[in-house]
């Protein structure tokens, strides 16, 4: 049961619990069952990063006895340099290479104002990081349905790192957007290669300073794609 109505006014008020339930005032939604989308085994892709680095490290020792020998070592780290990417779009406005294209998955109603959606995905393409144990962080419940806040979802997050997607009707249509980013600061994120050189003892070297003792190419693929099922319900507050 209610606690009250009231039709005094222009409006008209249902309260329960204290709390005000309905006003004729108030702006509601409608959602438009009939013009939902299914997307089924639907892939989405984030690319992989560009302008991949390395970071290089050089240092001399004294082996002590018996040898008393000067060695040297070297290592080398892969690196992602700052970047961000996303659409090309206003108020967005990436700009090439770092633009990620809009897709479009399906017309909107005439009013339609925003979408309800529903996801469930599972990482199907995962880059590696910090050798090959740790994987990237995933910022989701994989496997199940979920319902999107405002229509996104962050799918990757790590410190100063993170993707995520979100669906936006614009013109008529039903858009998929995308950003991944790359803050501020380089993410150093695995060991490419490392070696030490002590005359006397082995060679595995040369571990010289001019950087071409260690491997220095940084070829990691750091590609994500997540897969699944998607419902996208139009919606409008008129």
């Amino acid at each position: 049961m209610v606690d009250s109505f009231d039709s005094s006014g222009n409006d008209f008020v249902v309260v329960k619990g204290g709390v005000e339930k309905f006003s004729t005032l108030k702006k509601k939604f409608n959602r438009v069952p009939l013009a939902e989308i299914d997307l089924t085994a639907y892939a989405i892709t984030f690319p992989n990063f560009l302008n991949l680095t390395y970071f290089y490290e050089y240092n001399t020792f004294n082996s002590g006895p018996p040898l008393n020998s000067t060695g040297e070592a070297c290592s080398s780290f892969g690196v992602i340099p700052a970047q961000e990417w996303g659409p090309s779009a206003s108020p967005y406005n990436f700009t090439s290479p770092h633009i990620l294209a809009d897709i479009d998955v399906g017309a909107a109603p005439t009013g339609t104002d925003y979408v309800d959606v529903q996801v469930n995905l599972t990482r199907t393409t995962t880059p590696l990081m910090l050798g090959n144990n740790y994987v990237w962080p995933i910022s989701f419940i994989q496997g199940q349905w979920l319902n999107l806040t405002d229509g996104s979802l962050v799918v990757e997050k790590f410190a100063g790192y993170a993707r995520m997607f979100w669906f936006e009707v614009v013109a008529g249509r039903i858009l998929l957007r995308r950003k991944q980013s790359i803050g501020s600061a380089n993410i150093v994120t695995h060991l490419l290669d490392a070696k030490e050189n002590v005359p006397g003892l082995n060679q595995l070297g040369p571990a010289n300073a001019g950087g071409t003792g260690c491997a220095n190419i940084n070829s990691r693929n750091y590609t994500s794609v997540f897969t699944g099922d998607i419902k996208i319900i139009p919606c409008s507050t008129s």
